[in-house]
């Protein structure tokens, strides 16, 4: 996948935002995105991503928002509303193509994870109770493994 760059108009973007605090410019490199601020250059991958960007259209452009989950949110103001949408898509595209090879790499760890669950209905053994301590530890590992 090649470079994929949405930057801020730079009219715009200096009356949406005077003080400088959302990112300049925002470019999704293969599993990575890098975002640039005033003279700061930050990659995050995908996976710290928790949702699809958000979209916001005003009147000094447009504006797009990406949650990191516990930390701040990337934004960035000022925007063409085109570009704003293009640049989203590929996002998306890309967050999901990730989250899938994810799923594929821990598919067998969650096929046991499922098998055992469903043999929890009619146990084969007594108590069944004493087998869930490690499903559920399994199934917390996994869950905290893969992306939300």
């Amino acid at each position: 996948m090649s470079l994929i760059k949405l930057p801020q108009r730079p009219l715009f973007g200096f009356l949406s935002d005077p003080f400088g605090r959302s990112a300049c410019v925002l470019e999704l490199e293969r599993d990575h995105i890098r975002i640039t601020r005033t003279g700061q250059i930050v990659a995050m991958p995908l996976l710290s991503m928790r949702g699809a960007p958000s979209l916001r259209k005003g009147i000094l452009g447009s504006a797009v928002s990406i949650s990191l989950g516990g930390r701040d949110d990337v934004v960035l103001k000022g925007a063409g509303h085109r570009e704003v949408q293009e640049f989203s898509t590929q996002v998306i595209a890309a967050w999901t193509r990730f989250n899938l090879a994810a799923l594929e790499t821990e598919a067998a760890r969650l096929d046991r994870i499922l098998a055992e669950v469903l043999s929890l209905e009619a146990p084969t053994r007594y108590p069944a109770a004493c087998q869930m301590a490690s499903l559920l530890d399994d199934a917390r590992d996994l869950d905290a493994s893969l992306a939300r």
